[in-house]
């Protein structure tokens, strides 16, 4: 049998309509995918070859955990900070810098050049992640799907939520939403 025969075959196997009210049933992922990469592209929107961070804040947050992700260790003196006397990191939040580098040394380091790039990328993906824990959250609550993908579309496209979980804000508002 040629692969032609054993494509029509296949394709005579497929019940459209059972097929048809599956897609109706799990409309909503469908729909939670869709939010999710829409809320991935307008955060990654304005990444457009950008070179630096985009404020002074994570630029002392891409330091630190620059430094665990690389070194394994967080320095117990921020030398950058403060001077000429320097801040120790015990004082600091410490789950900023934990974070963003453990997801950079479980895999996400692969697919970027360097953690500058995993940093500006960062935000834009923890900001989609949130649409789909408020989608959880609004279905759960109010026990419907249309209500969770409806409050996972309009945390996607809220200005002021968008603005800091966006490429470059290197932040705790990433981890925070």
């Amino acid at each position: 049998m040629n692969p032609a025969d054993k494509l029509n075959q296949f394709r005579g196997s497929i019940d459209r309509q059972k097929l048809t009210e599956k897609a109706v049933e799990k409309w909503h992922w469908m729909a939670l995918t869709g939010i999710f990469l829409l809320a991935l592209l307008l955060r990654y929107a304005p990444e457009q070859g950008m070179q630096y961070l985009q404020a002074a804040d994570p630029y002392m947050i891409f330091r630190m955990s620059q430094h665990i992700a690389l070194e394994g260790t967080l320095p117990q003196l921020d030398f950058s900070r403060y001077f000429p006397y320097a801040t120790p990191t015990y004082v600091m939040n410490q789950g900023d810098f934990i974070i963003p580098a453990l997801l950079y040394n479980t895999g996400f380091g692969l697919f970027f050049e360097n953690f500058l790039e995993w940093a500006q990328f960062y935000p834009a993906l923890m900001g989609a992640l949130s649409v789909v824990v408020m989608y959880f959250f609004g279905k759960e609550v109010f026990d419907s799907k249309k209500v969770g993908v409806a409050s996972a579309f309009f945390l996607a496209t809220l200005p002021g939520v968008m603005r800091r979980t966006s490429a470059g804000f290197f932040e705790k508002e990433p981890i925070g939403t």
